[in-house]
């Protein structure tokens, strides 16, 4: 760059005199360095740029990677929680099925209890109206034997009568 700024000024050496010829020598360095001056300070502030967005793409890089693992133990914690939760469902599913299975078999035994009950109670009452019907033909047993008795004692008694009176008037 320097090179070719002296080899602008050595032109302008040989076409430039007069009185005007440091004007024109300062309007000159102006136009030759605005170019190149503005060129090496985008340049230099594009390769600042660049640095920045280079460290910034960086330190996303970094929070990216870190955010990542992050996701990736999370992922494994939602995984590990979901076969724990997966684990508890099975045995409570489990527990379920073998509580379903005790109640079927108690609905069973206490059914058969209650036939059963239903049963000795039938059989209960049975002995009830067979007891009642045998103490009714035994109150009419004692009630025809007592009359008997008394029949038998009145005449036993109007038997002996009759034969005092025999006795009595034999006499």
């Amino acid at each position: 760059m320097w090179l070719h700024l002296m080899v602008l000024l050595s032109e302008y050496e040989k076409a430039s005199y007069g009185l005007g010829k440091w004007g024109k020598l300062a309007t000159f360095l102006h136009q030759s360095l605005e170019g190149p001056v503005s060129d090496l300070a985008k340049r230099q502030i594009y390769r600042l740029g660049a640095e920045k967005s280079s460290d910034a793409i960086s330190s996303l890089e970094v929070r990216s990677s870190s955010q990542l693992k992050t996701l990736d133990s999370a992922n494994l914690e939602s995984s590990d929680w979901k076969r724990k939760y997966e684990i508890v469902l099975s045995k409570q599913k489990t527990e379920e099925e073998h509580a379903t299975a005790e109640i079927a078999v108690l609905k069973s035994r206490t059914s058969a209890a209650e036939a059963r009950l239903a049963a000795v109670w039938e059989q209960a009452q049975s002995a009830q109206d067979e007891a009642e019907e045998w103490n009714r033909k035994y109150d009419i047993a004692v009630r025809e034997a007592k009359a008997a008795l008394e029949k038998a004692a009145v005449e036993q008694e109007r038997s002996n009568k009759k034969m005092q009176e025999g006795r009595y008037s034999q006499s």
